[in-house]
């Protein structure tokens, strides 16, 4: 073997190690930018309860203010869901969320029959349960895919 067949071989080995430092480092740069959309997923779904449960519950809050932070919470939800599904096709969380959506849109909303109280409590309870559910399912399949990823 030359000292041309030995330096050839070193750098061959180098530019392996090279491309597969790279992959790694784009994997860990993706999870981190999912996670980032996770956690955003999850503080837009607590603004949405949060003004759910003024405008169901609170008789003094101002319902067209919580009926806008409603809409701006579930588009936001909405879109962050969409960038999730358009990352990985099997990250599916809008079944979930047009639960979400019917529970607090459903009934009497932005109707002037709507009456905010104690009567409505059964509304939050339910938005409270199908959030954890989400934000369960969402973790589920986020560690599947990753496990798969790294396995791969």
């Amino acid at each position: 073997m030359t000292a041309c067949d030995i330096a050839a071989i070193g750098w061959i080995i180098a530019l392996a190690g090279l491309v597969i430092n790279n992959r790694f480092s784009n994997q860990r740069e993706t999870r981190k930018e999912i996670r980032a959309k996770f956690d955003q997923l999850s503080k837009s779904l607590d603004n949405l309860l949060d003004a759910s449960r003024n405008y169901y519950l609170d008789s003094s809050a101002t319902l067209s203010k919580e009926s806008m932070r409603i809409h701006e919470s579930i588009n936001s939800c909405d879109r962050l869901i969409e960038e999730l599904f358009e990352f990985n096709k099997n990250i599916a969380l809008q079944p979930d969320f047009y639960i979400i959506f019917d529970v607090v849109t459903g009934g009497k909303f932005e109707s002037t029959k709507h009456t905010p109280g104690e009567h409505n409590i059964h509304i939050c309870r339910r938005l409270s349960i199908l959030k954890e559910t989400l934000l369960k399912n969402a973790e589920q399949q986020f560690s599947q895919i990753f496990k798969q990823k790294a396995i791969s």
